[in-house]
């Protein structure tokens, strides 16, 4: 037998060798792929989507639970200048980021604590105490900016989950709840989100502000100025009761804020402390 010949057998056992290879490997690709398709098809998908729907009813209803009795004891502000105000700063982070701000609500309510929490529902309440504290606009905005990443990211139904359990909501909106709405909007109002969930906020509100063109260090600036504060002021208490880290929030704040931000003024300095004015006389 030639060499010539011999390696042309060998060529042809490795040609048939190759073509097995690739045989055995789509063989394995359609393997799989059904294989994929068939647990996707165990997956209750009609029951968990049904699951979603009515953790979205739930969290609607809480939300309208809690508002009432918020609003029971608490006069809501309705002046024209302020609530255009706060309404034009919230549409300009909502739509610089993608978010339809049709989908939220904002109220703001007459009461001297420094203090702005979200509620299920895509609610946030906001105390002219807040308002008033804040020097300029981007502090502010940094606040609600916040508050806002707490619903986008569904912290605010972690929290409550984790603290009554679905079971106890669920039975809240049910019309079993008098006692729970109390605690449930105490543990909203009064109490922190864990280190991590906050950190999570304060990213995206420093993304939010600076993709809407406000500078997230003045955010960092009201941290660092509340966490200084005397603690005999009782309206800042309730701020410190939720933000217990604030020093080391502010210096995270502003250790991540980009070096470039196209910063843009939507509301004059001048117009700002009018709206305070305003708001306070009122």
């Amino acid at each position: 037998m030639s060499v010539g010949f011999f390696m042309l057998i060998l060529q042809a056992f490795y040609v048939n060798v190759k073509v097995m290879k690739s045989i055995f490997k789509g063989i394995v690709l359609v393997v799989s792929f059904l294989g994929a398709m068939y647990l996707m098809q165990q997956v209750p998908w009609r029951e968990m989507l049904k699951l979603d729907k009515a953790k979205d009813a739930t969290d609607e209803k809480i939300g309208e639970l809690l508002w009432d009795f918020i609003k029971s004891s608490e006069k809501e502000i309705s002046d024209t200048l302020v609530v255009k105000t706060v309404d034009s700063i919230f549409v300009q982070v909502c739509e610089s980021n993608f978010i339809n701000p049709e989908q939220y609500q904002i109220h703001i309510v007459e009461n001297s604590e420094v203090n702005a929490f979200a509620i299920p529902g895509d609610r946030i309440i906001i105390h002219s105490g807040l308002i008033s504290d804040c020097k300029n606009e981007s502090e502010f905005t940094g606040v609600l900016s916040h508050e806002l990443a707490h619903l986008e990211l569904k912290h605010v139904t972690k929290k409550l989950v984790k603290e009554f359990g679905f079971a106890v909501l669920v039975e809240m909106t049910a019309g079993g709840g008098g006692k729970i709405i109390k605690e449930v909007l105490k543990v909203l109002s009064s109490t922190a989100y864990d280190r991590s969930l906050e950190e999570e906020a304060d990213l995206k509100a420093i993304e939010y502000m600076s993709s809407a063109g406000f500078d997230p260090k003045e955010f960092g600036n009201f941290m660092y100025r509340l966490a200084d504060a005397d603690r005999s002021d009782a309206s800042i208490m309730e701020w410190l009761s939720t933000h217990p880290d604030s020093k080391e929030r502010a210096e995270y704040i502003i250790k991540n804020t980009p070096s470039k931000i196209g910063r843009k003024i939507f509301i004059t300095q001048s117009d700002w402390d009018l709206m305070v004015n305003r708001m306070e006389i009122n």
